[in-house]
């Protein structure tokens, strides 16, 4: 069974819980109760104060006026510079359904500051995942050559290994020719010794050919020790190349996580400008 107020019983079921309507709220809010001529109660919040008193008239042209005569919510923002931070006001009119009549507005007015920071914190916290996105791509892609520039560099190293290990092998062959070649001139000066006067000539050969064979094998064992120098040299240089090559693939794939993780930051960033917005 439906209940039918008069306009005035109405009302004043209204007046009745104003005292109570500041709770419904999160924030310190601003209530406003008004006829269709004056504020009748005012409940001001501690956080700001408006310039409305009981009983003072309503403007003209003002919110609570055009939602009496247009029957329709107000909602009006204040800028910063009104209270020293945002305030959105939202005024509405009081319609009893039984009679039709529009007998005032009821008001309430809520700081927008903590929702005005949430905003400023997203966009620099959208604005900082923008810029780690960003430098953990650069830091990724100079990794990745980096790794790319090392593995190059390794190839090279072994090349050059390779190469000195065949030097060996030509060593070792200049080696066995020079003891052949001692081998012959020795030969060739017991010859020469047989061949007494007859000889002597051929023993002057024999001399140069064996003096020849031992400055060659003189010169294999100097060039030797230079290249196992330089091997040890190359292998200790590859041994730090495979630890910076490790360390790079390594640098590559933190940085390529980092930079998926930044995007995901970013992607919430986005996300939460927009849920402020709707605020």
């Amino acid at each position: 069974m439906n209940m039918e107020l008069s306009d005035d019983e109405y009302f004043q079921s209204i007046k009745n819980v104003f005292d109570i309507l500041p709770l419904l709220f999160t924030s310190d809010p601003v209530v406003l109760l008004t006829d269709k001529e004056r504020f009748l109660l005012v409940k001001q919040p501690k956080t700001f104060k408006v310039n409305v008193v009981n009983g003072q008239e309503l403007p003209d042209n003002g919110a609570a006026s055009k939602a009496i005569n247009t029957r329709t919510t107000i909602v009006k923002k204040f800028p910063k510079e009104t209270f020293g931070f945002p305030v959105i006001s939202t005024v509405i009119p009081i319609i009893n359904k039984s009679t039709g009549n529009a007998l005032g507005t009821l008001v309430y007015s809520v700081s927008q500051e903590r929702e005005c920071n949430i905003v400023e914190m997203a966009n620099n916290l959208k604005g900082f995942a923008e810029q780690l996105t960003a430098s953990a791509q650069e830091m990724a892609g100079s990794a990745e050559e980096l790794s790319a520039n090392s593995h190059s560099i390794s190839e090279l190293a072994n090349k050059s290994s390779q190469g000195i290990k065949k030097m060996d092998d030509i060593l070792e062959y200049i080696t066995q020719i020079s003891n052949t070649t001692n081998m012959l001139g020795l030969n060739a000066a017991i010859e020469a010794a047989r061949a007494g006067d007859q000889g002597k000539g051929f023993n002057v050969v024999a001399q140069e050919i064996r003096k020849l064979a031992t400055q060659s094998k003189t010169s294999v064992v100097d060039i030797g020790s230079s290249l196992r120098t330089i091997k040890d040299d190359i292998n200790s240089m590859l041994k730090f190349i495979s630890t910076f090559t490790n360390a790079s693939e390594n640098q590559a794939a933190q940085a390529e996580e980092l930079s998926s993780t930044s995007e995901n930051v970013n992607e919430s960033a986005e996300r939460l400008l927009k849920l402020t917005e709707k605020l």
